[in-house]
Parts: C-alpha cells; sequence; structure tokens
C-alpha cells in the first residue's frame, strides 16, 4: 500500500485530479472517479487500483467530451470515434462512452441519416445527400435505403434552381453545372432547366 501524500485539482481542467503517492505524482483522474473511489489525502491505495480506476475515468471523460461534442449536432459514431481518438482517449474509453451514448439514444445512425434526409433532400440531389453521410461515417447500407426512398428529386432541383435564378440572369449551362454541383441526378436538372427556362412541355 502507498500514502496518497495530495491530491489536488488541476489548473487547467478543475474536472481532474493529479494524486501524489509517497510524495510522487502517480497519475490523474476525474474527480468524480477519485470521489466516488473513496480516495481522499492522507488513505491508502495502490498502484494496481489506481490504473484500474483510471480505465473508469478515460471512459468518463470520454463521455463527456462525447457528449459536448454531440450537443452541438448530431454526429455519427464513426465522427465521434475520429474525435475522442483526436483528443488521445483510449479506444476502450471511447468504446465505453459511445456505448453509454448509444444507450440513452444520443447516438443512432439510422436516425442521423433520416434526419439529414428530412433537412437537406428538399434542396440537394442524392448524389450530393450520399456522398456528404458517407463523409459523416454513416453506414453504406443505410445511404442506399434512404437515397432509394426519395424517388425523383424534379421539385427539388426546380425549387434549388428557381433558388439560384433570384439573383442570377437564366443561363441553362451555368444553371446545369450549379444543379450538378448541388448532386441532382441529369434527368432532374434537365427537367429544372426546361421548366425555368420557360420550355417545359405542357
Amino acid at each position: 500500500m502507498a500514502k496518497i501524500t495530495e491530491m489536488s485539482a488541476q489548473k487547467r481542467n478543475k474536472r481532474r485530479v493529479n494524486i501524489y503517492l509517497d510524495g510522487e505524482f502517480a497519475l490523474s483522474l476525474e474527480a468524480v472517479t477519485a470521489l466516488s473511489a473513496g480516495l481522499r489525502t492522507g488513505g491508502e491505495t495502490t498502484r494496481e487500483v489506481l490504473l484500474a480506476l483510471k480505465k473508469d475515468s478515460d471512459a468518463e471523460a470520454a463521455f463527456a467530451r462525447a457528449a459536448d461534442y454531440i450537443s452541438r449536432r448530431m454526429r455519427t459514431e464513426k465522427e465521434l470515434r475520429t474525435y475522442l481518438a483526436g483528443k488521445d482517449y483510449p479506444p476502450e474509453a471511447a468504446d465505453a462512452a459511445i456505448a453509454k451514448l448509444k444507450e440513452y439514444g444520443y447516438v443512432d445512425d439510422a436516425g442521423f441519416v433520416q434526419t439529414y434526409m428530412e433537412t437537406y433532400a428538399s434542396r440537394r440531389g442524392k448524389k450530393r445527400l450520399a456522398r456528404d453521410l458517407g463523409m459523416r461515417g454513416a453506414d453504406r447500407r443505410l445511404i442506399e435505403e434512404a437515397v432509394a426512398g426519395l424517388g425523383d428529386q424534379r421539385e427539388a432541383a426546380v425549387a434549388a434552381a428557381e433558388k439560384y435564378l433570384r439573383t442570377r440572369a437564366f443561363d441553362a449551362r451555368k444553371l446545369s453545372a450549379h444543379l450538378a454541383s448541388r448532386g441532382f441526378e441529369w434527368e432532374d436538372i434537365e427537367h429544372a432547366v426546361r421548366v425555368c427556362g420557360g420550355k417545359e412541355e405542357e
């Protein structure tokens, strides 16, 4: 057993405490983990116990960091893993944090894809939607199913074209290029260009 000679809050992160055993720095833990374990200055523990607590502490810290990250907007599981890895959390801490977030319903790739489609399908084409979701790490199967469920996007392409033309003169080539950049398929682009050019068949 070793004596805990000091427990002090970190200057840059008050949620963590530095722990010293027999006058030497041992490691740092989340304060809530240290308190839950009953650690206190003057008490005794072992380095093995502290290392075990560190795993719980890392998971707690990863969870708090991940929860803050997803509070800004929904994230895919892959985005969360990439983010936590970038913050130097070990894989097991990320696993524990993400498992807890899934349990609470805050990480749900199927829900993410559905919400993304509902938000952007009215102004972005299938190709752009699929690409954006792929870049965010959504499962390819979920993306394919969501895109297949959209059907044709003629109305969305026309709406996007009309918005573009509010500040520009009609130019079929430039309008087509703009709609292509928004990810619309060629059939929908042709339809939008005909409508906005006044050439749509009656």
